[in-house]
């Protein structure tokens, strides 16, 4: 995954974001009302943050190459 980021923390923020949460679905966590402190690309232990220098001009910033599933949470909706 490719992403603008301003920092390599924001690169994580931005790639979480990216990825499907549970308010956007028929389904509920076991704890609050969000999964996004949960996603793999926030730990530095589970992905690694690669800085290939500055963005391209005029980009913003947000995923820019690369696909996330969104099959990882399973809907209650039929």
């Amino acid at each position: 995954m490719v992403v603008v980021a301003r920092s390599s923390g924001d690169a994580r923020i931005v790639a979480s974001e990216a990825e499907l949460d549970f308010r956007e679905i028929d389904a509920k966590p076991a704890e609050g009302v969000t999964t996004d402190m949960a996603s793999a690309f926030r730990s530095e232990r589970l992905s690694t943050v690669i800085e290939e220098g500055p963005a391209p001009p005029g980009s913003d910033r947000g995923v820019i190459a690369g696909r996330i599933t969104v099959d990882n949470i399973i809907s209650t909706e039929l």
